[in-house]
């Protein structure tokens, strides 16, 4: 696979990545559980509620504290992934010969990732601290977005480990 496939392929692995956080920071439904007949998901911007045919949905306001660095870790990890992609379009399609790029893309596309984990991390931990802490544990389960942020994270790294091997390669 020649140098500029390499690129092509990080650049594609790194849009992936972008759009998967996004969509996963997006969703108002990171966990679900089931309270009494009423399912509630939850995001890290908002709590709904969906009983026979009435759906609603809050802001969360009351647990603002407890989401911040959770919020703050992903948005973060989401514009590193942001800064990666318009550095790899420079590199593939502008400023071919500077290698300098690739290597700032490449870290970029790796704090991303380390961002996205630490969220990751954050939010499960609170999650089962909130639902576990009064000794009564409630059920609730990791839902598709909650998946897309991981497969973010797993793009973002598959990313940096291809523009790595170019950067190796065409030393």
């Amino acid at each position: 696979m020649e140098a500029s496939k390499l690129i092509l392929s990080g650049l594609l692995l790194t849009t992936c990545a972008l759009i998967f956080q996004l969509a996963g920071l997006a969703s108002p439904n990171l966990i679900t559980t089931d309270v009494e007949g009423v399912k509630l998901p939850a995001g890290l911007w908002k709590l709904c509620a969906k009983a026979r045919k009435a759906n609603w949905c809050l802001e969360h306001k009351g647990v603002r504290d407890r989401l911040e660095p959770v919020r703050a870790t992903a948005t973060i990890g989401l514009i590193s992934l942001l800064f990666a992609l318009v550095l790899l379009i420079l590199k593939k399609f502008v400023m071919k010969d500077k290698k300098n790029i690739l290597f700032v893309a490449i870290g970029s596309t790796f704090v991303g990732a380390f961002f996205i984990l630490i969220s990751i991390a954050d939010f499960a931990r609170k999650i089962d601290d909130d639902f576990n802490s009064d000794g009564e544990e409630l059920e609730y389960d990791f839902t598709f977005a909650f998946a897309l942020c991981i497969i973010a994270m797993l793009s973002s790294i598959s990313a940096g480990a291809v523009m790595i091997a170019d950067a190796v390669k065409t030393d």
